[in-house]
């Protein structure tokens, strides 16, 4: 995000305007053992500045991993 900032500031563009996003793999383990995981690293990222993640996620060919996504890291980011 410094060399971002730096760019920004080079070209007189404003840091703030821009959205910053990042590649995101969700993988909340097997029967959500990495939720705990998840959500420290997604603190992490919005810590350094990202405002948005994108991405895949993992086993999300079975239901489960995505009902567990929705029922306990979204509200548990939402306010990041």
């Amino acid at each position: 995000m410094e060399l971002l900032r730096r760019l920004c500031e080079q070209e007189g563009r404003d840091y703030e305007a821009i959205e910053r996003t990042a590649p995101f793999g969700f993988d909340v383990g097997p029967g959500g053992s990495k939720v705990g995981e998840l959500i420290g690293q997604l603190r992490w990222l919005a810590s350094m500045g990202i405002q948005t993640v994108f991405g895949w996620v993992v086993g999300a060919e079975q239901l489960t991993p995505l009902e567990i996504i929705g029922r306990e890291v979204i509200p548990a980011v939402a306010n990041f």
